[in-house]
């Protein structure tokens, strides 16, 4: 009877040990899966955000380019309006790249360069004394390039079908002469840089 005892005691006990370990490997590949993942996430954020700068920069060199005086006539209490709104959206755009925390933030971020970029367009027409442009979303090739004027029919390399996307007036002019328009181009996932597009999910 106590040898009975003595083996089933045994026998339970390397059961737990087995168990133990076994729990123990498990929370340790899911804890080395959550720290790759929090990784890769991280290193996909850090790259969308330098992406994201770059159109930053570039909007705020545009803001720079109107060197407008706010006492002009030609702007009005309106167009002094749209030229704070267009600054305050600049800034709003770096706050929230700055705070980024994953890709899916870019949003955050691309919003208030739409609306600035839609106010700066506004402004030129009034000083260059023109009608005020239409409320488009800006050039598929290049978001940096501002406000779209009309859409076009393209077909992205790689793909047999076109389709109608908005343009900016060079960006239209060269699909117009059969050129390829200047396309956005962004570190890939894969390596390289590609056309935002097909340059991977981030």
């Amino acid at each position: 009877g106590s040898g009975t005892s003595s083996s089933g005691g045994s026998s339970a006990t390397g059961l737990l040990v087995v168990l133990g370990l076994a729990g123990a490997g498990v929370a340790g590949l899911i804890g080395y899966t959550r720290h790759r993942s929090k990784k890769q996430k991280a290193i996909a954020t850090a790259t969308v955000r330098k992406t994201l700068d770059e159109d930053i920069t570039a909007f705020g060199e545009a803001l720079d380019k109107l060197d407008v005086d706010l006492s002009d006539p030609r702007l009005g209490d309106d167009g002094r309006a749209e030229l704070g709104a267009a600054l305050d959206k600049y800034d709003e755009s770096k706050r929230a790249a700055a705070a980024m925390t994953s890709p899916q933030d870019a949003a955050n971020v691309t919003a208030p360069l739409d609306e600035g970029r839609w106010r700066v367009a506004c402004v030129e027409a009034r000083l260059a004394g023109q009608p005020l442009p239409e409320r488009r979303p800006p050039c598929f090739f290049d978001p940096r390039h501002g406000l779209s004027v009309r859409d076009v029919s393209y077909t992205p390399m790689g793909t047999a079908q076109a389709r109608d996307v908005p343009a900016c007036p060079a960006c239209a002019a060269a699909i117009d002469d059969g050129l390829d328009p200047e396309i956005r181009m962004v570190p890939a996932a894969a390596g390289g840089r590609q056309p935002y597009w097909q340059a991977g999910p981030q």
